[in-house]
């Protein structure tokens, strides 16, 4: 894709050049996705040409590719998630047209930016490049131009505009990444801890009251479970720059994660041997649990056994002799963290709607469960961590790390962790 001036014509204009092996095909294909569509959020031909095995098509208005536009906006959380929000409804806007007139099962989509309006635009083809968008807030008011997104008041105008729970689901949906290794620093206690129970791709969801299965069905494939958390993580943007004062972090941000889920994965691998009659029993999903938010793996998660009550376990050299598969027992953390500029937009935002954002005013305010410290820290004691004066009639709740057989367990909330890499 190319920006270009047409003679003639005294507006910018975008080229798509085709050329090579099979160059006119998907010229021909993309000319027949775009030339029957009509709408302010798809791209719009002007003309199309061809010649000397190169073919083009003339698309009205200078196009900026999405990824290039959100990474110029890259010092502003707040505008990122602004822009992120106005564009999604522009991309539904769209979907409810195309989706009537195109099949969309293996249609590519690449997202654009007019720069002309600031507003988002779709190009069809049979590459996917689409950004992440989300079901969220109701409809923002667009920019009146992309200009308007320079403008200094800007980021003030939409402070005003969006609730906090509506900006917390921005921050959570658009502003987030992953991480890898990590050490619990603060968590937050009695929460609401979901577990899914064991699944298995082709099971389903099996019974906790008969947690039994055929050998030959779980053969080559795995069984997995999850513990997640029943609590918005918005509770910690509330209070993150406050937790961050106690610790003493003004930097570096992105070292510090929430885990959103635990997956316990029971691998059970192929085998070449002729298998027996058998079974394999699972342990009880509530054997997970080491402490009332606490979880790892039991000593005995799952056994095989010839016996149909599972009243006879076989141990791994029995299985092994008899041709039972092996199984491997794996674990995922899942988690995002924020770089420094959402913190940063979100001390502006608190400020905006009136709040300390040093405080925990805000989760007050909106009734969110309360961090606490999981590590000491000098010249922080749980008497710095209490509520000030006038709530010194609620409970302060200091949570610990757990170091067990070689590993980290995460107390409290699994899935509502404040940690830190190694």
């Amino acid at each position: 894709m190319y920006s270009a001036r047409v003679v003639g014509h005294n507006k910018p204009m975008t080229v798509a050049l085709y050329q090579g092996h099979n160059s006119q095909k998907e010229w021909r294909r993309d000319f027949s996705y775009h030339s029957d569509l009509r709408h302010p959020h798809i791209v719009q031909i002007y003309a199309t040409a061809g010649s000397s095995g190169i073919h083009a098509t003339v698309f009205h208005d200078d196009l900026i590719p999405y990824e290039q536009f959100l990474e110029s906006f890259r010092h502003s959380a707040i505008l990122r998630a602004y822009i992120s929000a106005y564009t999604e409804a522009d991309e539904n806007d769209a979907y409810r047209y195309y989706s009537r007139m195109l099949s969309t099962s293996r249609l590519g989509r690449t997202f654009w930016i007019r720069r002309s309006t600031g507003r988002l635009c779709i190009e069809f083809s049979t590459l996917d490049e689409d950004p992440a968008f989300f079901l969220g807030p109701e409809a923002l008011s667009p920019p009146q131009s992309i200009m308007s997104l320079h403008h200094p008041n800007q980021e003030a105008l939409f402070i005003g505009a969006l609730p906090l729970s509506e900006w917390y689901f921005l921050c959570s949906t658009y502003l987030s990444c992953r991480f890898e290794d990590s050490t619990e620093i603060a968590s937050v206690a009695d929460l609401d801890i979901i577990c899914s129970g064991w699944h298995h791709l082709h099971l389903g969801r099996l019974d906790d009251d008969s947690l039994r299965c055929n050998a030959a069905d779980v053969i080559d494939s795995a069984i997995y479970l999850f513990k997640c958390d029943n609590v918005r993580r918005v509770s910690w943007f509330s209070q993150a720059n406050y937790i961050f004062k106690q610790l003493r972090v003004d930097s570096n941000y992105e070292e510090y994660v929430i885990v959103t889920r635990v997956i316990f994965v029971l691998e059970i691998s192929a085998t070449t041997e002729p298998l027996p009659d058998g079974y394999l029993f699972l342990c009880s999903p509530t054997d997970f649990e080491t402490a009332p938010a606490s979880f790892r793996w039991p000593d005995v998660p799952a056994y095989w056994s010839l016996d149909p009550s599972g009243s006879t376990p076989l141990n791994t050299d029995e299985a092994s002799s008899l041709g039972f598969p092996s199984m491997t027992l794996k674990t995922e953390v899942h988690a995002k963290f924020w770089d420094d500029s959402v913190y940063a937009g979100l001390r502006k935002f608190h400020k905006g709607k009136g709040f300390d954002p040093d405080s925990r005013d805000v989760a007050w305010d909106l009734g969110y469960p309360l961090y606490q410290l999981s590590v000491p820290v000098p010249g922080v004691t749980e008497q710095n961590m209490a509520l000030d004066a006038r709530r010194d009639d609620q409970e302060a709740i200091i949570e610990e790390i757990t170091f067990m057989d070689g590993e980290w367990i995460l107390h409290r909330d699994m899935s509502i962790v404040l940690t830190q890499y190694q």
